[in-house]
């Protein structure tokens, strides 16, 4: 579920909510008392439109429901509900485009299902179907048509002994994707133990063409949109654990492929992906990370490993049009000792610490910013004095030794620019410092840092959101200043008031604040 769900999600065991309009109160309300409620995005372009809620309610036989389907805007106003009847359906992903919904399930007869016994499970196993179900409304919630595509799974079932009540269920490596392909319809992908398709279809509902995707040892499979197109970014399993990417591109209309493109630089070395995107002022695709270094590119896990330097630049790869020559890669490294401001192992002198980055996007100047954080790790030295001190105890040295002799610590949120011309600049933001860990915990317990973006394509100015430790961070990333700043919380014990933020549509972001048995929420233009 994405991120900013978490605040309906959370709303399952609140006791009262209140909302700043009445069709807000009422959308809410409902989710917290239909215990089994889904809400997901509704995304056009990337951007987020409206929200769906869907919930299951009575069970009408062994396998099949009554279910609700709720529509409302990007401000949580209700714009159509439709009630309707189905097997077990699970809710996945929802697209628009032309004023129509393509709302994603999987549905089965089997998974899901409670059974009273494992072996009336098993016996149910021979006749199980499961399959990706397409719906497509309109925003009234009126049903224009429905598509069904079987996916070939196996399904197992799940108890603790033989004799206590089972519940079916399967694996379903890859999941439907939908995106919108503007002024045609949709794209879909979606896998299962034998195969993995690409469908596109109109807004009616209508197959335009169908293929496989035949691609071998694939870890993932991430489907994007853009003007004409929809290309899949798969990751394969090759040595390096964050390399491995490819992309695959067709055209919507016809089915036409593209050449592959395999992710590597001009030496062969490895690229993670940390984004891909439409550009916002040329419409086109644009893919951006970091340039794996080829010695020290498995060292990923903890403070102490990103230290030695597993990356050793980053990259921007347009993609203006179907041919190999329409593809433009732009390399920026420091592994080779280029840069003045970080040395070879991603370690800043100015600010005695490392960076990491976690994300990125174009702005409208044509440069590409990534965003993360510095960590520092640091000898513990009163830990190491006491340990050689007390050595002859032997007892007091081991406690000490499982708190570990090394500290890591999260500070400054960094913005690293790649421009036009692959040079590189670097800027801080202010922020807080992380707690200290032990330097070998995993790094994404470390850094609990959220960093997500929004633009306003009106004033054509791009917004970063940092979500740190003890406040939040809005800053100005186009005037390069800070605009907003929130605490979490007021800091009053007994009438505390926790505020938090998540994506929105463009230009906004969706507010919560919670106290003790109650939430309020808004959205808010971002400045």
């Amino acid at each position: 579920m994405k991120q900013s769900l978490i605040i309906f999600l959370s709303l399952f065991s609140i006791y009262t909510v209140q909302a700043q309009t009445k069709a807000q109160t009422k959308a809410l309300k409902e989710i917290a008392k239909d215990i089994s409620s889904d809400v997901e995005e509704i995304r056009q372009d990337g951007s987020i439109m409206g929200f769906v809620v869907f919930t299951q309610l009575e069970k009408i036989s062994a396998d099949s429901f009554n279910y609700k389907l709720a529509i409302m805007d990007e401000n949580m106003d209700e714009m159509g509900v439709i009630h309707f009847k189905d097997q077990k359906l699970y809710l996945k992903e929802v697209s628009f485009n032309d004023s129509i919904l393509c709302v994603g399930y999987m549905k089965s007869n089997f998974i899901g299902i409670e059974f009273k016994s494992t072996k009336e499970c098993k016996a149910a196993i021979p006749g199980a179907k499961t399959a990706v179900q397409l719906q497509f409304l309109n925003l009234s919630g009126k049903t224009i048509n429905t598509k069904n595509f079987p996916l070939e799974l196996e399904h197992t079932c799940n108890s603790q002994t033989s004799y206590a009540k089972a519940i079916g269920t399967a694996k379903w490596k890859f999941p439907v994707q939908i995106k919108n392909v503007s002024g045609m319809g949709f794209a879909c992908f979606y896998g299962d133990d034998k195969k993995n398709n690409l469908v596109t279809l109109n807004t009616r509902g209508s197959v335009l063409w169908q293929k496989p995707v035949k691609e071998q040892d694939v870890e993932s499979f991430s489907l994007y949109t853009s003007q004409k197109n929809a290309f899949l970014l798969l990751k394969k399993k090759v040595s390096y654990k964050e390399g491995g990417y490819e992309l695959l591109g067709y055209g919507a209309a016809d089915s036409s492929s593209f050449p592959k493109y395999v992710l590597k630089d001009k030496e062969g070395k490895s690229l993670k992906v940390l984004a891909m995107d439409n550009d916002p002022v040329t419409g086109k695709p644009y893919l951006a990370g970091y340039i794996i270094d080829s010695r020290k590119g498995n060292s990923i896990t903890t403070p102490k490993e990103l230290a030695r330097g597993p990356y050793c630049g980053v990259f921007t790869v347009n993609i203006n049009g179907p041919a190999k020559t329409d593809i433009q890669a732009s390399f920026s490294y420091w592994g080779d000792g280029s840069q003045s401001f970080i040395t070879r192992k991603s370690r800043i002198p100015e600010k005695k610490s490392f960076l990491i980055l976690t994300n990125a996007y174009k702005d409208f100047e044509g440069n590409t910013v990534f965003t993360g954080s510095t960590f520092t790790r640091k000898l513990k030295t009163g830990s190491t004095i006491s340990t050689v001190i007390l050595a002859p105890t032997i007892f007091i040295p081991l406690l000490i030794a499982a708190n570990g002799y090394v500290t890591a610590r999260v500070n400054e949120t960094v913005v690293l620019k790649q421009n036009a011309k692959s040079g590189l600049s670097i800027d801080f933001l202010e922020s807080n410092k992380g707690p200290k860990l032990k330097g070998d915990s995993p790094y994404n317990i470390v850094d609990r840092k959220r960093i997500f973006f929004s633009t306003d394509f009106d004033s054509k100015t791009n917004y970063i959101v940092v979500d740190d430790y003890d406040e939040i961070f809005i800053y100005n990333a186009t005037q390069n200043k800070l605009v907003r700043k929130y605490a979490h919380s007021n800091g009053d014990l007994y009438s505390a008031v926790y505020t938090d933020v998540h994506p929105a549509k463009d230009g906004h972001m969706l507010v919560s604040r919670s106290g003790y048995g109650w939430t309020t929420y808004s959205v808010e233009a971002i400045y």
